[in-house]
């Protein structure tokens, strides 16, 4: 590995900046161009953006480790780059999908397509069936990890109230950082419901 790892460094940065380059090419000429302001295009610019944003994420990190002698990476900086290759992939089949369902309906209703899929804003038409099935789906997506949180933290509550002064003290200045990201995620999640209702 030792002695290749120039050679890997060189290709893993030829690979970056071509992706880079064609990416942004792509994304300035259908941004430029007001004849490919159409869907199929727009879904192409969604691969070309997440093209950036995953090869971004893992590219330079692997760069970096290959031009010194350290192999290890830290517990914070794994669970980002997991996270970012991670929605990197769940956007990438999101976007496929997408152009998929885009194509079925340009093949099979050829004659509605165009209505379909006109730039027209849906939020000229009542948005209220589209509202009730996205809170819907939030609760069904927040509801484990809601559940997660609540135990974790009663548990700890639970612990802390038979523990010492000091421990206590530890628990606190370690849960309150993450408290108060909840508590604030919680509240603006709080905020956008009201606004959908």
């Amino acid at each position: 590995m030792n002695q290749h790892k120039y050679l890997y460094f060189t290709i893993f940065l030829l690979t970056y900046i071509v992706t880079i380059v064609l990416n942004t090419c792509l994304l300035a000429i259908v941004y430029k161009k007001r004849a490919l302001h159409e869907p199929m295009y727009i879904f192409i610019c969604n691969l070309a953006f997440n093209g950036i944003y995953g090869s971004t994420s893992l590219l330079p990190h692997i760069m970096t480790k290959l031009s010194t002698q350290s192999h290890t990476i830290s517990l914070v900086n794994c669970l980002i780059q997991i996270f970012c290759l991670h929605t990197c992939a769940i956007v990438e089949l999101m976007t496929l999908a997408i152009m998929g369902y885009d194509r079925y309906a340009a093949i099979c209703t050829p004659l509605h397509y165009h209505s379909k899929m006109s730039p027209r804003k849906l939020s000229c038409h009542d948005t209220s069936v589209n509202n009730i099935v996205g809170i819907l789906l939030m609760g069904v997506y927040m509801f484990p990890q809601f559940f997660v949180i609540l135990f974790s933290y009663a548990q700890i509550l639970r612990i802390c109230l038979h523990a010492s002064k000091e421990c206590q003290k530890k628990a606190l200045q370690t849960c309150i950082p993450h408290l108060l990201t909840v508590l604030n995620y919680f509240f603006g999640i709080c905020f956008e419901l009201i606004q959908c209702t």
